[in-house]
């Protein structure tokens, strides 16, 4: 009996460990490519089919490297395996799913050449992963989405304008605009961290990636990512790298960043400078600017570059963008800003004002539009009434408002802030702080309300 027993463990075990091989080994036929593109950059080309071709040459964007454009965000890693020879390297081929291989070579935990696999043909990350995910087209880009994550279409249209609004910087040559209508930007949503995550292996919001131009994102408008693309976009011909501070910089002072929009972001960017926070000077040295944290670099970053756009004609400031770009990411110092003084900066912002709450206003001849225990809204020519308490979701459009716990807007009212979100595109668009002034100003309260005003350009009204 026990005989039989240990007999039939043995047979199970080999009968699993059987299954378990031909599920985890390749077959004979299945190239190692990535050991093969380790040892020959060159090779790629033998395994990349005209439809993933296309889709990283479709908006000639290049760049000046010795390498195929699909390899972008690989290099790094033969380059730390020749500085470490004592580590060793490995070309996992393992079988996925279907008829597909994942194939890659591993450093010391870090991962490179990564592929899937299919007949001896490359797939990126992206594509395996997105394959059989829902394609909708709006003017300049073609959405990819999970069939159970459809993208709001309001937001494509939103993303379509914010597009549009780049080209007001940079004036468009006649053919940019009508390219991108015809090769559309591929833009990849998904409704999670976790998605985002399996496409890209970072643990991110959003992100442009060169070797495609692929903008991957939590966000249905993430412009920020949209800019990064715009500007190689525009420059056509592009380095590998560019100085952090105006990369960041530009992407901050058209595109906002992830959750936040560029008004939001401007005021705090203005306040970190007046409460020396931050020195911002310190910003032309590449390295200073990546060791402070994201939080207060980047709004200062934008609005010092909001200042650049107007003090420079826009091939001024491409030249400087191009100046400081380079193969190596090794950067001297921006020497062409000692004309950015707090001072210009000041001057800027009194007469280009971003704040979006005020506590007062000239306007006259309100009208009531809404009221509710919670909420009262009135309108004049260019300004909104609020009188609000507490968190307030909401519709609102054609002046015609309507509470909701599912509404596109959320208000949310306290003595120390007030902060309007635009739950469509998951993007504050209003805030004021007492954390972010440096008067005495408060946020009027009477019988209850918080009283204040918004532009109604805030919610495109007219």
């Amino acid at each position: 009996m026990i005989k039989r027993f240990i007999t039939s463990v043995i047979i199970l075990c080999t009968v699993l460990f059987c299954l378990a091989e031909s599920v985890s080994s390749p077959d004979n036929n299945t190239l190692n490519i990535s050991a093969q593109v380790w040892d020959n950059l060159d090779s790629i080309n033998d395994f990349l089919t005209p439809a993933t071709t296309h889709k990283s040459d479709k908006h000639n964007i290049s760049y000046n490297i010795p390498y195929n454009k699909f390899l972008i965000g690989n290099i790094g890693l033969k380059a730390y395996s020749e500085q470490n020879p004592q580590l060793k390297v490995s070309h996992p081929l393992i079988k996925a799913e279907d008829s597909y291989y994942h194939n890659y070579t591993e450093v010391n935990g870090q991962r490179g050449y990564e592929f899937y696999i299919s007949e001896n043909n490359v797939l990126s990350r992206v594509d395996y992963h997105t394959r059989s995910w829902q394609q909708l087209d709006s003017q300049y880009l073609t959405y990819h989405f999970p069939a159970d994550s459809p993208i709001p279409q309001e937001a494509m249209q939103i993303l379509d304008k914010r597009i549009e609004t780049f080209f007001t910087y940079f004036p468009e040559q006649n053919h940019e605009l009508d390219s991108l209508r015809v090769n559309k930007l591929d833009y990849f949503y998904c409704p999670d961290s976790d998605t985002i995550e399996r496409l890209t292996s970072y643990k991110t919001r959003g992100i442009y990636l060169l070797n495609q131009d692929y903008v991957i994102s939590t966000y249905p408008a993430h412009f920020h990512e949209v800019t990064h693309f715009l500007i190689n976009y525009y420059l056509k011909s592009n380095e590998l790298f560019t100085h952090t501070f105006l990369q960041e910089g530009l992407a901050v002072a058209i595109g906002g960043r992830g959750g936040l929009s560029t008004e939001a972001l401007m005021d705090a960017g203005k306040f970190l400078i007046d409460t020396g926070m931050v020195n911002y000077s310190d910003y032309n040295d590449v390295a200073m600017f990546s060791a402070e944290h994201a939080s207060l670099s980047y709004p200062v970053a934008g609005l010092l570059t909001r200042v650049m756009l107007n003090h420079y004609k826009p091939e001024e400031y491409i030249a400087l963008y191009r100046k400081y770009s380079n193969s190596t990411g090794s950067f001297s110092n921006i020497r062409e800003l000692d004309w950015l003084t707090k001072g210009v900066i000041d001057e800027y912002v009194k007469d280009n004002s971003f704040r979006t709450i005020f506590f007062s206003c000239d306007e006259q001849g309100y009208r009531n539009i809404y009221s509710s225990e919670t909420l009262k809204i009135s309108v004049s020519k260019e300004m909104l009434q609020f009188k609000g308490k507490g968190n307030i979701n909401f519709d609102f459009k054609e002046h015609s408002l309507n509470e909701s716990e599912n509404g596109r807007y959320s208000l949310k009212c306290s003595d120390e802030e007030i902060t309007l979100t635009d739950n469509l595109l998951d993007e504050i668009i209003c805030s004021w702080s007492i954390n972010f002034i440096l008067s005495d100003e408060k946020i009027p309260l009477a019988d209850g309300y918080y009283q204040f005003f918004m532009k109604k350009a805030v919610f495109n009204l007219q």
